[in-house]
């Protein structure tokens, strides 16, 4: 569009002042038009083509889907498991800078009954977009492929609101306006009142659904057994009979028996008074977590529909109290799972423990792998090595008598070509000292009945040249008045070799440290320690550092990192990153993840987020995370959480269609600019009338003076 020349305008000869005005009011006309166009229609989602993942200046797809289970990107149609979650992302920005759209309203169409293909629809209207009405919205639907006839039903509580570009991963969600419900989102839609238009404005709603069988259900069994080590009882029964000092082991098992996936499982246990918890002694699944079990809980992650977990720990029973019977009982729970409880009971005796009759003997199983063939890490009874390479052996030594055995004593004796590498051996991923290869071995204490211990170290090989060597590794096991006992593993060395008889090199240690922030409550930097309220949302940060090494072979090999959640914490489904990108939720839900090899001076950085249940309130809560390596030992870093009492929340006036945004100002600019030009040129017009066209208005005003006098000469 042209603008009205300005100069032409002022040099036209009007007859008068009146045809002055007239043309003034054609520039004003002209002037208007502009700036009616700076404030134009609110219309939503304009920028296309649409993307799932943020490219430029591209919106997103209006709504959006992945499969949290299946670890899948943003895409539809998305493909689903019965008891498989789902993420659902319903995206908005009015595109129209200047714009206000008002009653901005989302609401989302559910399949209610079951199917194997279902689809949900996204509709978005406000009163006066130019796209998306009432009566015509903007609308659309994704698919998903169930393959089997099965509902979708909505996970009570996950709809949020991220208004004004709020990254959903990291940010708080902000509370529907004007007090509204979930529910409403999947009624009548909810209104988020007006959206002014500009990307800063942008946001979605995000919720997530379940995919089931016919009704989708969630339970949770637990069973609790126990046996007594100390009399070498070898299996678990419901209840046993123990003495003063006996060390006991219980088992939990946990099964879930709905047919969807179990999050946050907690378990907790209640010993009497009368036992006395191990320390340490606490595994899941063979392995082993943080203390907590009988303070407060810990919590295992999810289990799938149909899976177990089993947790076991010991306790050794008192020196002093009366023959009687005590009952321990356990306790699991999980979302939207109420506690369920089982019991295993101990008879207590005043006499002493009998010592059954000594049968059995010690085991053991010595394995080796390569540490540079990466394509075969397991451990196995023989590996293949080329000069130079590093070698890990593995030692297990069990308990298979009945009794306790004492001064249990490892010790290895390494061949020719084979050189321990110094520092590298670890109990059970501790470390120990490096007299594993010497005569006099490692005393690693006593072991109960059933009891194993892993012992590691690593060996770099180093054989003639010209010629190729099997070395055979021996490894020996003994305890008082029981027979040493043996097994071996051996390494096939070949002079063929990439390496070039490096000097074997010792790897870099660990660094690992833990940090928390407050999201709820906009905390700007993160901390080993913050405070939190019942309901607040938390992130996690877990960083991984290896220090600068002594060569440029240094490495860390096989890093695995694990969280353990206490029972007050609830992990969120979905938020698990690794320098910005996706990882498995096992690494709080699990058996944590495998974050591979880092090389000298290297971080990696973890994320993810929980919230704070109603089991977190007024207490101190501290969350552990560990991190495991080859060669190295087993690190650990907590960050802590202080809880009060809930401070009531503030009471806000209730506005229909309240917009919710960022004030900056910077949608006004240009429609500020134009009407400031707008006011000079009035200005100067005016002006120019007034000079112009002196002679008339001295005449007007004779005229109007003559009026005056033959008005009052009239009067009188």
């Amino acid at each position: 569009m042209k603008l009205f020349n300005l100069k032409s305008c002022a040099n036209i000869k009007a007859k008068s002042p009146w045809t002055a005005l007239v043309v003034v009011g054609a520039m004003l006309t002209q002037l208007a038009l502009p700036l009616g166009a700076l404030a134009a229609d609110p219309a939503f989602n304009t920028y296309t083509p649409y993307t799932h993942t943020w490219s430029g200046a591209q919106d997103y797809y209006l709504l959006d889907v992945k499969n949290d289970t299946q670890g899948t990107s943003w895409g539809f149609p998305v493909s689903a498991n019965a008891g498989d979650l789902l993420t659902f992302y319903f995206y908005y920005h009015n595109s129209s800078v200047g714009s206000t759209a008002y009653n901005t309203t989302m609401q989302i169409v559910a399949p209610t009954g079951a199917s194997a293909y279902q689809t949900v629809t996204a509709n978005l209207w406000a009163d006066n977009a130019t796209n998306a009405t009432r009566l015509s919205p903007m609308t659309q639907s994704v698919g998903v492929n169930l393959g089997t006839s099965q509902t979708l039903q909505y996970v009570s509580g996950s709809a949020r609101w991220y208004p004004n570009r709020a990254d959903w991963q990291s940010a708080g969600s902000t509370a529907f306006p004007n007090g509204q419900s979930e529910s409403q989102l999947f009624g009548s839609g909810i209104n988020i009142g007006s959206v002014q238009g500009c990307w800063e404005y942008s946001g979605a709603i995000v919720f997530q659904m379940r995919a089931g069988s016919t009704t989708a259900t969630q339970d949770l069994s637990i069973t609790k057994l126990v046996r007594n080590q100390t009399t070498g009882q070898s299996i678990y029964v419901n209840s046993t009979n123990a003495y003063a000092n006996d060390r006991l082991s219980f088992q939990l098992q946990l099964a879930n028996t709905g047919n969807s996936t179990l999050g946050n499982v907690i378990v907790r246990d209640q010993l009497p008074y009368q036992l006395t918890y191990a320390s340490g002694s606490t595994l899941v699944d063979g392995s082993y977590v943080a203390d907590g079990i009988a303070s407060g809980g810990i919590n295992v992650g999810s289990i799938a529909a149909g899976a177990t977990r089993t947790v076991t720990f010991d306790a050794t029973v008192g020196s002093s109290y009366s023959s009687q019977t005590v009952t321990n009982l356990a306790y699991a729970r999980a979302d939207s799972v109420s506690e369920r409880s089982s019991s295993a009971s101990v008879y207590l005796a005043t006499t002493s423990s009998p010592s059954p009759s000594p049968s059995g003997n010690l085991t053991i199983s010595k394995t080796v792998r390569n540490y540079n063939a990466y394509s075969s890490s397991a451990f196995s009874e023989s590996v293949n090595a080329t000069n130079g390479d590093r070698v890990t052996f593995q030692i297990q030594v069990t308990n298979n008598t009945n009794f306790t055995v004492s001064n249990v004593n490892l010790r290895d004796n390494l061949p020719s070509g084979m050189s321990y590498i110094p520092g590298t051996a670890r109990l059970d991923s501790g470390y120990v000292a490096d007299s594993i290869i010497s005569s006099g071995g490692v005393n690693i204490g006593s072991m109960y009945p059933g009891v194993a211990r892993t012992l590691i170290f690593d060996a770099s090989i180093s054989v003639g040249t010209g010629y190729n060597q099997t070395l055979v590794n021996y490894a020996y096991a003994r305890a008082d008045s029981i027979t040493e006992v043996n097994d071996s593993a051996t390494v096939y060395a070949s002079q063929s070799t990439t390496y070039n008889n490096v000097t074997p090199y010792y790897y870099s240690n660990l660094n690992l440290t833990k940090s928390v922030r407050n999201l709820t409550t906009n905390q700007t930097g993160l901390a080993n320690s913050t405070t939190a309220s019942t309901g607040d949302h938390l992130l996690f940060t877990i960083e991984l550092v290896t220090p600068v090494g002594g060569n440029t072979y240094n490495q860390v090999n096989n890093i695995r990192v694990w969280d353990i959640l206490p029972a007050g914490l609830t992990y969120v489904t979905g938020t698990a990153r690794m320098d910005g990108g996706l990882v498995n939720d096992s690494l709080v839900t699990g058996n944590g993840i495998s974050v591979g090899t880092m090389f000298s001076n290297q971080t990696k950085t973890i994320t993810f987020e929980a919230t704070v249940n109603s089991y977190g309130a007024n207490q101190t809560m501290t969350n552990y995370a560990y991190a495991s390596a080859d060669g190295l030992a087993q690190q650990n870093a907590f960050a802590q959480v202080t809880t009060g009492t809930p401070a009531a929340a503030p009471v806000t006036p209730t506005v229909k269609g309240a917009a919710v945004h960022a004030v900056t100002g910077s949608n006004d600019l240009a429609r500020n600019i134009g009407l400031a030009m707008l006011m000079s040129i009035i200005g100067i017009i005016m002006l120019y009338v007034i000079v112009e066209y002196a002679e008339f208005w001295r005449d007007l005003r004779f005229k109007f003076i003559l009026w005056q006098i033959r008005t009052k000469e009239r009067l009188s």
